[in-house]
């Protein structure tokens, strides 16, 4: 599933999701450029991924599983 992208929260959880959801993709993406780049990321931009996290587990756990060639379709493809 290239179209999917993948942050791991400060608490550990880890969060996936599709580039539809634009809603978390936006926060995902400033995260994971600022760590490639060697910076901090803004904690409101995690704060941005667990409030949406909350509502979706179910689907970012699909996502997540999803990912491993093994995986089943997430719903996204």
């Amino acid at each position: 599933m290239p179209w999917h992208v993948s942050v791991r929260l400060p608490d550990g959880r880890e969060a996936v999701a599709d580039y539809q959801e634009s809603e978390v993709i936006k926060p995902m993406r400033k995260i994971n450029a600022a760590l490639s780049e060697g910076r901090a990321p803004d904690p409101a931009a995690y704060e941005a991924i667990a409030g949406w996290l909350a509502g979706h587990r179910e689907q970012s756990a699909a996502c997540h599983a999803g990912l491993s060639p093994a995986g089943l379709p997430c719903g996204h493809d």
